[in-house]
């Protein structure tokens, strides 16, 4: 038992000095750089509400256009953005990957843990700023069914960008074909409208993809007078844990070709 502690102790050293690492090499030292990095996010849910509140007033769910935006735009970065960072990590950790303490899941994880704590923040600050201003009735109900979803969208990139990053080692074009792939799932995902605007057919290819529960599950948690009836959880579940393991399994095949 002592040296599994050990083990873990010795890990736990490495992804902390990852994460402390990743943060000053890319938000620098200065706190202009963190502040800049929370409200990246919050600026595309404040770009895109301007854009919209000029094509149309009408908003789906809800009175606030900003917060039906920010309840589908948040979770969905959660997941795409972690994806998309964990797959440049054999570029940008590649000096990294020659110590013989850091594995390439080491610093997904350092990844994983910047990435979301950055996210997770924007956020909060959204949601207080929009309970103070009262534009948001929050309960305590759905802060827990927000952290949930959350905590499922996080899982869920994870585990992409770890296929993603193992894919990529094998066949390098394919960090091109997953963002030609990736554009069009920004429109598929329920962003911009909820699932009882859409006819049966769309909503039957749609439950196949789980950033459409996701989007619908955050809004479920979002609205105490709207409840969403194509939330699948146990769908959401099981395609969040198959894609977890699917990406530690690929991830451990492809370790050794990273290194190289």
């Amino acid at each position: 038992m002592r040296p599994i502690i050990k083990a873990l102790q010795v890990k736990s050293r490495v992804i902390g000095a990852l994460v402390y690492r990743s943060l000053l090499s890319e938000h620098g030292t200065t706190r202009l750089g963190y502040i800049a990095a929370i409200f990246k996010a919050l600026g595309k849910v404040i770009m895109l509400s301007t854009i919209f509140m000029l094509i149309s007033r009408n908003v789906p769910v809800g009175d606030n256009l900003i917060i039906f935006l920010a309840s589908g735009i948040l979770p969905f970065s959660m997941c795409i953005d972690l994806v998309n960072k964990i797959m440049t990590m054999n570029k940008s950790g590649r000096m990294l990957m020659t110590h013989p303490l850091i594995t390439p899941l080491d610093i997904a994880i350092s990844i994983l843990i910047l990435q979301s704590a950055i996210t997770l923040i924007a956020s909060i600050i959204l949601l207080l700023g929009a309970g103070l201003l009262g534009l948001w009735d929050y309960k305590i109900a759905s802060l827990l069914g927000i952290l949930l979803t959350s905590i499922t969208a996080i899982l869920l990139g994870f585990g992409v960008g770890l296929m993603n990053v193992s894919i990529v080692v094998r066949v390098p074009s394919y960090e091109k074909i997953w963002q030609l792939l990736s554009m069009p799932l920004f429109i598929l995902s329920g962003i911009f409208y909820v699932s009882d605007m859409l006819p049966r057919e769309a909503l039957d290819v749609l439950k196949y993809n789980p950033l459409m529960h996701i989007t619908e599950s955050m809004r479920d948690s979002f609205y105490r007078g709207w409840n969403s009836s194509f939330v699948n959880q146990q769908y959401l579940l099981f395609f969040t844990t198959v894609t977890i393991f699917l990406g530690l399994f690929l991830e451990k095949t492809t370790q050794k070709r990273v290194r190289e």
